[in-house]
């Protein structure tokens, strides 16, 4: 494990430094804090924005990390995406509709919260982040399949904006994305090691 966070420092040194950014933002904001304040300095170029960058996390976001990994990355890649993706939404579902399945979202809370064309709001399940969770677990893929050292810097950041899509949008309280983010890069580096660390053993490395 020590050897894949040394190999892949630039990624893992970004990811931990916005994490810990999200902690202390936690301590500055009151619960909703986040929301209403880009609630109330949103436009509608970022609305767009942020209704593109959220999509990541997503469906589409699963099909084009999926598609890079098969026609560019690694062969292992090919187990390990589909490992991380259905143990990412074992936990992540698990824990939104059977652990704190009464967690209302911003939404439910705060009814003013501007309109946006396009977008459904929901009331409830709002623990973790789903699209977070999901956008830091295919983006560490990513970075891990991928050494240069682009890929290790926009990894994080584009997996980041995702989380900021959630608050944004009014669809997640900023705790729903922090941890969102520390499960997808758990989960994604976990499964990553166990599995390489499976073939070594199996080639006698």
């Amino acid at each position: 494990m020590l050897d894949l966070l040394r190999k892949y420092r630039v990624y893992y040194t970004i990811a931990t430094i916005l994490v810990v950014l999200g902690f202390i933002s936690l301590l500055w904001f009151p619960k909703g804090g986040a929301v209403l304040w880009f609630d109330t300095h949103s436009s509608e170029g970022m609305d767009t924005f942020f209704l593109l960058i959220t999509q990541i996390g997503e469906i589409l976001g699963a099909i084009i990390v999926l598609l890079v990994l098969v026609f560019f990355g690694d062969k292992k890649f090919r187990v390990i995406f589909p490992i991380s993706v259905v143990l990412m939404l074992f936990i992540s579902q698990g824990l939104k509709h059977f652990v704190y399945e009464d967690e209302h979202r911003p939404s439910y809370t705060y009814k003013s919260l501007h309109y946006i064309d396009g977008l459904e709001r929901h009331a409830n399940n709002s623990f973790p982040s789903g699209h977070t969770t999901a956008a830091f677990s295919y983006l560490t893929l990513i970075a891990l399949a991928f050494k240069k050292k682009y890929v290790q810097v926009l990894a994080p950041v584009i997996a980041a904006l995702v989380g900021i899509s959630r608050v944004y949008l009014g669809q997640h309280y900023l705790h729903d994305v922090v941890v969102g983010a520390v499960l997808g890069i758990v989960l994604a580096t976990l499964v990553t090691h166990l599995y390489s660390s499976y073939l070594n053993k199996k080639k006698g490395i």
